[in-house]
């Protein structure tokens, strides 16, 4: 292959190696390249790579229909579109997730001295004004409702989330090994940030973790489904519809929502950003504080109303 043949599926696959050596998700941004970049613009000369031809193809991720869950080796099927503002909002946010992906990779080969001129896929900028803070989580409720309609395997998966606030990757992961109730903390290997770090856990969770881990062996999972077995990739999500509609809890609630509801809880509880961040495993705060500030105690305010003296005006 001449270099002035190389094209955008070889990058990406150059790409891939370099990604699965250096960075974590690999399973998801392998998906996110066959599914929306290869497809499309796998077959083009990274050399002839044009500007219309990125955002034409941009265009398309939004108005294209979500991608459903569909059999290996069967035609893939589609969600209905829907033609809210929401809906498009969403999109957009998925289609900037994507741009981001194809960016790297051709950073790559960038980079690498591949090509010499970055500007056809650099003049392209992501959709803006689409990323919402979240703010869907549980309350105390809803979370003893949840907790109650679930199956036993499932409601300890869900207490550890709510304990923990980690993802459902790593909880899945988790090892007796991982647990130090001398100092009511866990260990959570490198995942979605590429670094390791210890998650604290107050004197209920401890218990929690305390009491499920009693008869098992260091190398033994914390948590494993009702015939012993690890959690696979999707295994929580019909059981967490069923717990869903047994709670009679009527919100868009997915198993990642557990974690934004321990972030929810301790923002509401006035602890600060840092704090927050490096329980999740965030990088910095950035990203803790766009979604959790607004729910923080607005002590401004307070103070204000606390202390601006009554006017006496009619």
């Amino acid at each position: 292959m001449s270099e002035s043949n190389y094209t955008i599926g070889e990058a990406a696959k150059d790409y891939l190696i370099w990604f699965k050596l250096h960075r974590k998700s690999f399973d998801r941004t392998q998906y996110l390249i066959d599914a929306h970049i290869l497809p499309n613009l796998g077959r083009i000369n990274i050399f002839e790579l044009q500007t219309i031809q990125i955002r034409e193809w941009q265009d398309a991720l939004v108005t294209t229909p979500r991608r459903k869950r569909t059999k290996k080796n069967k035609p893939q099927k589609y969600l209905d579109k829907n033609d809210n503002e929401n809906y498009f909002r969403q999109r957009k946010a998925t289609a900037n997730r994507i741009l981001n992906v194809l960016k790297a990779i051709l950073n790559k080969a960038y980079y690498d001295g591949i090509v010499d001129d970055d500007k056809s896929w650099q003049r392209v900028k992501p959709f803006r004004k689409v990323d919402k803070p979240r703010t869907e989580y549980l309350d105390l409720l809803e979370i003893k409702s949840l907790v109650s309609a679930a199956n036993k395997e499932l409601k300890n998966l869900i207490r550890g989330a709510l304990y923990t606030g980690c993802r459902y990757g790593e909880l899945t992961k988790l090892r007796k090994r991982d647990l130090n109730m001398d100092i009511m903390k866990l260990y959570v290997e490198p995942s979605k940030s590429g670094t390791a770090r210890y998650v604290v856990l107050n004197k209920e969770g401890s218990l929690f973790f305390n009491d499920i881990c009693a008869d098992k062996e260091p190398d033994d999972y914390v948590f494993t489904r009702q015939d012993g077995r690890k959690w696979g990739r999707s295994h929580q999500q019909r059981p967490l519809k069923k717990a869903l509609v047994d709670a009679d809890i009527n919100k868009s609630v997915s198993f990642h929502t557990l974690r934004h509801t321990h972030a929810s809880q301790l923002a509401m509880k006035g602890v600060p950003m840092p704090v927050i961040a490096r329980q999740l495993g965030h990088a910095d705060t950035r990203v803790t504080e766009r979604h959790y500030a607004h729910m923080a105690p607005d002590y401004v305010a307070d103070i204000i109303r606390a202390n601006f003296p009554d006017m006496g005006i009619n």
